[in-house]
């Protein structure tokens, strides 16, 4: 009979091979909850093994910090943001910003840019908020 350290063996030993065949760390954990259910490792335990593990796809990762997702962009002329898309930041100037583009139409980026007033309603929300 197998001992429970054995099975703790075990189980590491199902996440590193699904791991390796490149699956992301929320479908393993899933698919070990299908196949072991009430014996399934905790989420506690399986985010420790992940932490401890370099090789695991995390699902939350940041491309936008990736060498090779920044040259990618860069070659696909690709325009990006130079903070997240939902910055805490930026959420005090949404309804400013809502309330000031209400009934405008943009066609394009250049439309946009060419207003201003969308630009310099942002850097004074920002402002605003670095301050509080």
């Amino acid at each position: 009979m197998a001992t429970s350290n054995d099975l703790l063996i075990k189980k590491r030993s199902v996440i590193e091979f699904l791991a390796a065949e490149g699956c992301s760390a929320a479908n393993i954990h899933a698919r070990m909850k299908t196949v072991y259910r009430e014996t399934c490792i905790s989420d506690c335990t399986f985010c420790k093994w992940c932490d401890k593990d370099s090789n695991l796809q995390r699902d939350n990762v940041r491309p936008h910090t990736s060498r090779k997702t920044q040259d990618a962009l860069r070659q696909l002329e690709l325009t990006t943001l130079p903070h997240l898309a939902y910055s805490l930041y930026l959420a005090p100037s949404f309804p400013q910003l809502k309330k000031y583009l209400k009934g405008h139409h943009f066609d394009n980026d250049e439309e946009v840019i060419a207003d201003g007033a969308v630009d310099s309603r942002l850097n004074s929300s920002l402002t605003a908020c670095a301050n509080l």
